[in-house]
C-alpha cells in the first residue's frame, strides 16, 4: 500500500457522517393544481426554402429579394431576409451524370447558415424489401453521400420493420465518413451465402443498433387511438384470413408511425428531404382497403406538411416493376412521393440518375426570411411563394405548423425531443442549457464498475426548475443504441436548499460508451444536457491501476441524489461512499471547474494490484497547466486509507500552488516498488 498512512479509513470516518441522499421518486410530494403555462407571443424570424427552376428543370439561380412574393395565410408578406446557396457540383462524378449536368453551371460553393443546411435523411425500409434490394438501398445511399453531399449537409439514417419499429442508427450530423459507416455496416438481415442463412452479425450493425424512436411496441396505439379503433371495428366487422388480418395491422402500424415521425420533424426548419427505399405497399391490397389507402395518403400528406419531401425509391428488381400485378408495390410509392412533394424512382438501379435528379432539385435554393407573431398554438399556416420572373417554376414548402406547448406533445415527439437534445450539440427543437458531468471508471468487475455524476446549476436552470421535471440517464454504445436508461420525475421545490449532485452507477462491458444527463421541464420542455464518454478496457492483467479521482473541495452542505434502478431492492442498489468513502455531505466534487484562490484539494483515489502479493506503491502527483508541457510535483498528505473488495482506496490533501485562470490537469502516478509496474491517470479541471 502507499507510504505514510496517517490512520486507517476505518477510523477517520467514525468521526465523519456518510449523510448522502438516495433518491426515492414516491417520497417527493406531487405539486397540485399547477398553474396552467402561458407561453409570451413575441415576433420571430421565419425561414422558406425555395427551389426555382426555368422551364427546363435547371436551377435558375440570378434571382434577387425583390423578384420574390410571399403569402403567408394569404396575407402578403415583407421580405425582410434573403439568402441565396447555390452548391457547387462535387468532381465525383459517373458517365451517365455528365450528360445530364452538363448544360448546368454550378456557382461556388458558399458557406451555409447551420439551422438551414440541405438535410438528407436514408430510410431503408427492412419490412418490404428483400436482400437484393437491402444491398442496392445501401448502394445508392452510399453512391449519394460519396459523389452528391456537400460539407456543410447534415445526414441521417433510419430504418424500420414491423419487430422495432422506427429505428435512428444516425442522428442528422455533417460527419459523413461516420454516417457511411453506418450505411455500410447495417445487416438488416443475416448474411445470405446462396445456401444458408449465416446467424453471425458480430460486429455489425443490425436494425436494432440506434435508438427506438417509438419506446415500445404498444406506443404505436397511442399516436392515434381514434384511427386503430375505426381500424380494429372494420376488422372485426369483416371476415377476414387471418394471414389478411396480420398484414392489415402491419401495415397500419407502419402508417401510423411514419405519421408520427412526419409530425414530430415539423420543428426542424427548411426541407427535411426523405430518401426512402422501399418496394411499397402490395399493389392489390393497397387498391383494394380503401380504409388503409385513405390513412395511407393522409400519412404522405403529413410530410408535406412538415417539409418532408420523400424521394421513393422502388427497390424491386426491374423485371418485376415492368410486369407489374398485383404484387408491385410501385404506386403506393408514387403516392406517398406526389403527397408529400417529392419524386418517385421506379428503378433502384439507375443509383446514378437518381442521385443526379434529387442533386438537382435540393442543391440551389433561396432562403426567404419574414416577420411572424409566432403563437403556441399548433395550428398551420399555408405559404404561397411566387417569383415576378415569367417561365419559372417555383418549389416552397406549402406550410408550417406553429409550435405546441410541450404538455400536447405525443409520446413519439417527446422521444424525438429527447433525441434531438441528447444526439445533436445544436439541437433544433430548442437549445438546452449544458451542465458538467463526469464518468469515472471505478472498478474492473463487471458489477457496478462506472459512476457517473453531474452538478445541477441551479442558478442558471431556473426556469426548467420551475415546475415538476424529469432526469434521465442515458449510455450510448457505439452505434447510438442504449445500454442503459434510467428515469425519475423530481419537484425541485422540496428538495434542501443545498448544491445539488445528481450521480447513478451502471455495469457496463467493455467497449466506448457516451453518457449523458438530461434534465426536462415535464411542462415546458425546456432542458439541460450534461455530456462525457468513458472507455471500459477488458479485463485486467497482472497490473497496476489507478482509476481517476474524485477530486472535492470543502462545502457547507451537498445534497447527492442516486438515480437508481427501480426494479432492483434498496439492499441492492449501490451508495456513491461505497466507492468514494469519505464525508461527501460535507465535501463538493469537482467536476469542471474549480473557484480560484482555492489552495488545497482532497482526493478519493481507488487503486488496484492484479496478481500481485503484498504490494506496495509508492505516489507521484504532478502539476500541468495546459498552456505549457512543464509538470511540477506537488506536494500531498494522506489522511486515511483503506479496502473495499478488490480495491485500496486513499483519501488524499494535495497542496496547490497559486491558480490563475484556465485549464490545468493533476496527473497521479503510481510505482509498485517490487515490480517497477506503474499506472498513470489524469484529471482536468478549469479555474474560472
Amino acid at each position: 500500500m502507499i507510504k505514510k498512512i496517517c490512520f486507517s479509513i476505518g477510523i477517520l470516518l467514525i468521526f465523519m457522517s456518510l449523510m448522502v441522499l438516495k433518491l426515492d421518486p414516491e417520497s417527493f410530494q406531487q405539486r397540485k393544481n399547477q398553474e396552467t403555462l402561458q407561453h409570451e407571443v413575441k415576433v420571430t424570424l421565419k425561414l422558406v426554402q425555395v427551389h426555382v427552376t426555368d422551364a427546363k428543370g435547371n436551377p435558375v439561380t440570378d434571382l434577387t429579394k425583390d423578384d420574390f412574393i410571399l403569402y403567408d395565410n394569404g396575407k402578403l408578406q415583407t421580405i425582410t431576409d434573403f439568402e441565396k446557396h447555390i452548391l457547387s457540383e462535387p468532381e465525383i462524378m459517373v458517365a451517365e451524370e455528365l450528360e445530364e449536368l452538363k448544360e448546368t453551371e454550378f456557382a461556388p460553393v458558399r458557406k451555409i447558415p447551420s439551422r438551414m443546411n440541405r438535410k438528407f435523411f436514408f430510410f431503408i425500409d427492412a419490412e418490404r424489401n428483400g436482400l437484393r434490394g437491402l444491398k442496392k438501398s445501401k448502394e445508392a445511399a452510399l453512391h449519394f453521400t460519396e459523389t452528391k453531399t456537400q460539407p456543410n449537409d447534415e445526414l441521417a439514417v433510419l430504418s424500420y420493420s414491423s419487430g422495432t419499429g422506427l429505428v435512428l442508427h444516425e442522428y442528422l450530423t455533417t460527419d459523413h465518413q461516420k454516417v457511411r459507416e453506418v450505411i455500410k455496416g447495417l445487416r438488416l438481415f443475416p448474411e445470405y451465402d446462396g445456401e444458408l442463412w449465416k446467424g453471425n452479425l458480430q460486429g455489425k450493425a443490425t436494425l436494432t443498433d440506434g435508438i427506438n424512436l417509438v419506446e415500445e411496441a404498444k406506443d404505436w396505439l397511442k399516436d392515434d387511438q381514434l384511427e386503430f379503433r375505426m381500424f380494429t371495428q372494420v376488422t372485426r366487422d369483416t371476415p377476414i384470413e387471418e394471414d389478411e388480418l396480420m398484414k392489415k395491422v402491419f401495415a397500419n402500424k407502419f402508417v401510423f408511425e411514419m405519421k408520427a415521425l412526419a409530425r414530430s420533424l415539423r420543428p426542424i426548419p427548411g426541407y427535411k428531404n426523405i430518401v426512402f427505399f422501399s418496394t411499397g405497399i402490395v399493389r392489390d391490397f393497397f387498391y383494394k382497403d380503401h380504409a388503409f389507402r385513405k390513412n395511407y395518403q393522409e400519412m404522405s400528406k403529413e410530410f408535406g406538411a412538415s417539409n418532408c419531401p420523400v424521394y421513393s425509391v422502388n427497390t424491386e428488381s426491374m423485371s418485376a416493376v415492368l410486369k407489374g400485378g398485383g404484387y408491385s408495390g410501385g404506386p403506393s410509392l408514387e403516392e406517398l412521393a406526389s403527397h408529400s412533394g417529392g419524386k418517385y424512382f421506379g428503378n433502384i438501379d439507375s443509383q446514378g440518375r437518381i442521385a443526379v435528379e434529387i442533386q438537382k432539385i435540393t442543391s440551389n435554393y433561396y432562403v426567404l426570411g419574414y416577420s411572424i407573431d409566432e403563437k403556441w398554438d399548433g395550428k398551420y399556416h399555408t405559404i404561397k411563394v411566387d417569383v415576378k420572373r415569367k417561365g419559372c417554376r417555383v418549389y416552397a414548402q406549402g406550410g408550417y405548423f406553429n409550435p405546441k406547448p410541450f404538455t400536447e406533445f405525443t409520446p413519439f415527439e417527446k422521444r424525438l425531443h429527447l433525441v434531438d437534445m441528447v444526439l445533436s450539440r445544436n439541437p433544433y427543437f430548442q437549445p438546452p442549457l449544458n451542465f458538467p458531468l463526469i464518468a469515472n471508471l471505478c472498478s474492473y468487475e463487471r458489477e457496478f464498475n462506472v459512476v457517473l455524476l453531474s452538478e445541477v446549476p441551479v442558478e442558471r436552470m431556473g426556469e426548467i426548475l420551475r415546475e415538476k421535471t424529469e432526469v434521465i440517464t442515458l449510455i450510448l454504445g457505439k452505434r447510438n443504441n442504449i445500454i442503459d436508461s434510467r428515469r425519475i420525475e423530481i419537484d425541485f421545490s422540496v428538495l434542501p436548499d443545498k448544491k445539488i449532485f445528481f450521480y447513478t452507477i451502471p455495469s457496463l462491458l467493455p467497449g466506448s460508451y457516451e453518457c449523458r444527463v438530461v434534465i426536462r421541464n415535464l411542462f415546458t420542455g425546456r432542458g439541460a444536457v450534461a455530456y462525457s464518454s468513458v472507455v471500459v478496457p477488458e479485463g485486467p492483467a497482472p497490473d497496476i491501476k489507478l482509476f481517476p479521482p474524485l477530486l472535492l473541495i470543502p462545502e457547507k452542505e451537498s445534497c447527492y441524489l442516486n438515480i437508481s434502478e427501480e426494479e432492483k431492492k434498496a439492499s441492492e442498489i449501490p451508495s456513491i461512499v461505497d466507492f468514494y468513502p469519505c464525508n461527501l455531505s460535507q465535501t463538493a466534487p469537482v467536476i469542471e471547474e474549480l473557484e480560484q484562490g482555492i489552495s488545497q484539494i482532497f482526493a478519493v483515489l481507488r487503486c488496484s494490484a492484479f496478481d500481485i502479493l503484498q504490494s506496495n506503491i509508492e505516489l507521484l502527483i504532478y502539476f500541468r497547466p495546459h498552456a505549457s508541457e512543464q509538470r511540477t510535483l506537488l506536494p500531498y498528505s494522506i489522511l486515511a486509507s483503506g479496502k473495499r473488495e478488490e480495491a485500496d482506496i486513499f483519501l488524499i490533501e494535495v497542496h496547490l500552488p497559486e491558480l490563475k485562470p484556465g485549464d490545468y490537469s493533476l496527473e497521479f502516478v503510481g510505482t509498485e516498488t517490487q515490480t517497477g509496474l506503474k499506472s498513470q491517470v489524469t484529471r482536468s479541471f478549469r479555474v474560472k
